[in-house]
This record gives structure tokens, sequence and C-alpha cells, in this order.
């Protein structure tokens, strides 16, 4: 398994919103597809007329179904096609009440939905974790919810139970790293020594998490959870060689969920095009001077070649924007830095490097480009940090900052 994320990073991997939104199944036979499932949920303590939703979006397939509890009981039902990463979503407070700006609030949990009979408990609905609380680690309350069918839940809990302490150590010192951050000014503002000291104990406590899961998914090749985390991981572009790719596919042949093990070859031979080591590719760009050129005309050879694409009204590329001084600064001419803008609009691409004041290349991407940004090198979001070796080769593909700047560290001399 290669760098596995943590679970909040694999769960909002799989929850992406892609394709098209399959409405109700309940309510619209027309779109159901695959197989029945059932859920019954009988909780006390929740009003009779609350809300009860199932939702997930994730490889292209959607499904969201809902109803209303007759005292403290439900029941959900619809079609489902292989195994899915769903949220059970319970909320007593009508739409209404939330004013514009205000995240609603709902109490439930994940677990995998396959056509299956599923029970849903719990001691009291006020013990389910909240999907938001800025002041608490809803994590705490993970193991409240009892859901309860199916294989393919089975194994997801048991992955749950095997990483749970590893992954609330992780939520926790997040927690006090973020207590620490935001502290109120009246209190004296951030609290930098304490950021300091849990940094690196962040960093071991998701390393530990990782391995943990990394474990797991090694332990059990066959668990429809272990296919869905590695699946959160293959939209990155070179990450992997062919190799690599196809001891992937070979691992995971006998998985218990077929219908996504059929997507993941087919993602796999996707990202193939896309294979760690590969050489460069060419790319027409505009100087601030609006003059074209091209990407092999400023890529340095003989030497390790920095590129970020980044945009102006990109937050994390911004905020990087001092720590790749610092980077500029450390190894200077021995790292040829590259940063390309996607910016649509070149007068806040001119804005942006007027503040910023970066003094290495600066070129934008024009329109007419956009596609081949696409098809060469794989850019969904930004920042893209792509690391050229010295022969020309992509050896790092990141969206993190640090990871980049460190390996730049380690291989610059």
């Amino acid at each position: 398994m290669n760098n596995l994320n943590s679970l909040s990073r694999a769960l909002a991997a799989s929850l992406l919103a892609v394709g098209a939104l399959v409405s109700s199944l309940a309510q619209n036979a027309q779109v159901e597809f695959g197989q029945l499932f059932t859920i019954k949920g009988n909780i006390p303590g929740v009003k009779n007329g609350t809300k009860v939703h199932l939702r997930s979006y994730e490889n292209g397939r959607s499904i969201e179904a809902e109803c209303l509890t007759k005292g403290s009981s439900f029941v959900l039902s619809g079609k489902v096609n292989g195994t899915m990463l769903v949220q059970l979503q319970i909320n007593d407070k009508p739409e209404s009440a939330y004013q514009d700006y205000d995240i609603p609030k709902y109490r439930g949990g994940m677990f995998m939905l396959e056509p299956a009979s599923y029970t849903v408990s719990a001691v009291c609905f006020d013990s389910i974790a909240l999907n938001y609380d800025f002041r608490n680690v809803t994590m705490v309350r993970e193991k409240n919810l009892k859901i309860v069918g199916g294989k393919a839940q089975k194994q997801y809990q048991e992955w749950a139970d095997a990483t749970y302490d590893a992954r609330l150590k992780t939520k926790l010192l997040n927690k006090q790293y973020g207590d620490a951050q935001y502290r109120e000014k009246s209190l004296g503002g951030p609290d930098t020594i304490i950021m300091h000291r849990l940094q690196p104990l962040i960093e071991d406590a998701e390393a530990a998490e990782e391995k943990t899961t990394e474990d797991f998914v090694a332990a059990h090749p066959d668990y429809a959870v272990s296919l869905l985390l590695q699946e959160s991981q293959m939209d990155n572009p070179f990450a992997f060689t062919a190799e690599q790719y196809d001891k992937l596919l070979s691992k995971f042949a006998n998985n218990y969920d077929q219908v996504r093990y059929a997507n993941f070859v087919k993602k796999v031979e996707e990202m193939k095009a896309y294979l760690k080591g590969s050489h460069y590719k060419d790319l027409s760009l505009e100087t601030p001077e609006r003059k074209s050129i091209n990407l092999k005309e400023i890529i340095v050879p003989g030497k390790y070649n920095f590129i970020d694409f980044w945009a102006s009204w990109c937050g994390p590329c911004r905020a990087a924007i001092p720590s790749v001084k610092q980077l500029q600064q450390k190894l200077g001419d021995k790292l040829n830095i590259i940063s390309i803008s996607v910016d649509k609009k070149r007068q806040d691409w001119e804005r942006a490097m007027e503040v910023e004041k970066m003094t290495w290349g600066q070129y934008l991407v024009p329109l007419s480009s956009m596609k081949d940004l696409m098809d060469n090198y794989y850019v969904k979001f930004i920042p893209s940090l792509v690391v050229v070796d010295p022969e020309g080769n992509i050896q790092l593909y990141t969206s993190n900052p640090d990871k980049a700047h460190s390996y730049l560290e380690e291989k610059v001399k």
C-alpha cells in the first residue's frame, strides 16, 4: 500500500461529489439499480418526524434516500450495486431553522452499504456523534452508533475497530493544535510554543495511523474496505510505476466487491498514462510580458526543477509562497523553481505577482493550453507540485508543500 491517508482523508476522498446525483431512491423508482437494501432503526430520544437521510457520492455513483421517523423508529430502503461507503444522517432540526451561513448539524455515522438488511441502534439519540462540533472531537462518540448487517459492513467495522486508537490520537492532537493556532486575541493570539511542540507529535501520530491502516489492508486485501482505501489513492498521478500498478491489480483480484474491482481495473489503466519516473511533457505557456514560451525552454537539464501549479485565488498556494522563498534562499542556483499559474484572468495573476514579489520564473497557462495541462499533468486540484529530476523525469507529484520541500532539501546537494 502506497501512502494511504488517514481515515478523515480517505473518507473525504470517497465522498467527493462526482457524477450526476441520483435522487431519492424511495421516491424515484425509474432510477433504481442493483439489488434491494433495507435499514431499520430504533433510537430512544429521536423526535417523531425526524429526518433520516442516507447519502453517498463515490466513483461516479451516487445514492440518496430519506424518510421520517415514526416515534423513535425508521425504515430506509433502496437499491445498490456492489458496496458503497455511505453516511447515515439523522437531523431533528428543520432546514428552515438554519441561518444562511450555518453548518447543518446532524448525528450519524459511516458504514458500508450493499444489498442486505441492516439494523441501527444507540443508547440514545444524544449519544451519537455530531457531524460538526468545533469545540469537541466528535470521533470520541464514533462507537456509540451500532450499524449491523452485510459482510462488507462487518469488514468495515473490523477495520474501524483496529485503527480506532491510532485515528483518535491523531484527531485529539490536531484538536490541540487547532486550539493553539486559533486562540483568542484576548488570550494572546496563536500559541506558537504549543504549536511547535505539537507538530512532531502530530507527524508521528499520522505516520502511526497510516501504518496501522497499511498493515490492516495488507492482511485483508479481500475486504471491500481495503479496496476502498486503496481506491481513494488512485487519483494521484506519477505515484506508481507500471510494476506497482500490476501488483495492485493482482493483490486485490479476489476482493469481495467485484463491482468495485472492475472499476479499479479501469482506473489503473487510466493512471498508467502518468507513471512515476515518466519524462516531463511540454506545455505552451505565457510570460508576464505576454510572450509565448514552452515549458521545455525553461526546464534546466542537469538540475532538479520544481514546478508549482498555483492560482491567485488559491489560499493554500498563497500561504506556501513564503516557504518557497526560504527554499530558494537555501538551495539557490542548485534548484530551478518554476511557478505556473492557472488563473483564467491575467489581471488576477499579475496582481498576485505584484503582492507576493516572487523572484523566480513566473508563467501563465493560456486558456488554449488548459486541456494539455490536464492531459499531460492531471492537474485536478491546486497546488499541484511537480519535482523533475536532472534527467527530466518526474519523481514526485504532491499537493503538500512541506512534502515537496523536504524531498528537495534531501535530494538537492
